[in-house]
């Protein structure tokens, strides 16, 4: 389970032990929005408001819990507002190359598989981003 609080900071706790959560990040700027990736459990988009989009991944190795940022964007001109993953990717896996082409990669000629779509509030722009999860 995660959660967000007003310190500004992302805990994950265990739902069996609630006395201290697992792990703890401080992405800054206020979390606004936290989406789990639908398919790699591991991976959650956060949308900070002073502080842009952050792609962070949950470790659990060697009894040793971490929560890292693997990709920020902050070319949003105001407060980071909204992110979510792109649920057309779920269906890109079964269309054939020439279908997808709002999502191809020009220089590799694949499909992104991995899209983002984040928001920000007061100049009201969308951007599209892939990462690697």
């Amino acid at each position: 389970m995660i959660e967000n609080v007003y310190d500004e900071n992302i805990h994950v706790w265990d739902n069996r032990l609630m006395k201290q959560p697992l792990c703890s990040v401080h992405p800054g700027g206020g979390v606004w929005r936290i989406k789990w990736h639908p398919v790699h459990g591991n991976s959650m988009l956060t949308a900070c408001m002073y502080e842009g989009f952050h792609l962070l991944n949950f470790t659990n190795g060697n009894g040793d819990q971490c929560l890292k940022t693997s990709v920020s964007y902050t070319e949003h001109g105001s407060l980071a507002y909204g992110a979510d993953w792109c649920l057309r990717y779920k269906h890109l896996t079964s269309l054939r190359l020439e279908e997808c082409d709002d999502f191809k990669d020009v220089q590799s000629n694949n499909c992104y598989t991995d899209l983002v779509a984040t928001c920000s509030f007061y100049d009201h722009s969308l951007n599209l981003w892939h990462v690697q999860v």
